[in-house]
């Protein structure tokens, strides 16, 4: 222990000669030696106990975790209105999802892959369609109608 504090008094508390209390209450004082020394000339299990000492004391158990970033979801469909009988592609995009899927009104269920993709569709009536991204930073979704007449579509 008194290596460890001469080194951290050498390294920490400012210039050779320095005097530097132990930290632990009592009276001693500790004089840094006189050379300066460099970190390559540490051995290196000094070091080591240092750096997990500072943290164990500057964390005091503190659990550090990244909040995961939340999916998003995009969808369009080409073309947005269809005669009976016809189809329309829907395009889904997606980020940072672990599932993507494509519902639709009429009842169909789509899986895409995470990142999204391309759904060629034939509804019987107007559908309502609606991508859906879960990821663990939660869940979104985002939708699109396809119109559905008897009549050809204008052109």
């Amino acid at each position: 222990m008194t290596r460890y504090c001469l080194v951290v008094a050498d390294l920490f508390k400012g210039p050779p000669g320095k005097q530097a209390p132990l930290g632990d209450g009592s009276e001693d004082i500790l004089t840094a030696p006189p050379v300066r020394q460099s970190f390559s000339r540490i051995p290196f299990s000094v070091i080591l106990c240092s750096l997990l000492l500072m943290l164990l004391a500057g964390c005091n158990g503190a659990q550090f975790s990244a909040t995961p970033a939340a999916p998003t979801a995009g969808i369009s469909a080409s073309p947005t209105s269809i005669a009976s009988g016809g189809s329309s592609t829907l395009a889904v995009t997606a980020t940072n999802a672990t599932q993507v899927m494509l519902t639709g009104s009429d009842g169909s269920t789509y899986t895409l892959q995470t990142t999204g993709g391309t759904q060629i569709v034939s509804p019987i009536a107007t559908t309502i369609y609606t991508a859906t991204a879960n990821g663990d930073g939660g869940k979104t979704s985002a939708s699109v109608t396809v119109i559905v007449s008897s009549n050809p579509p204008p052109l």
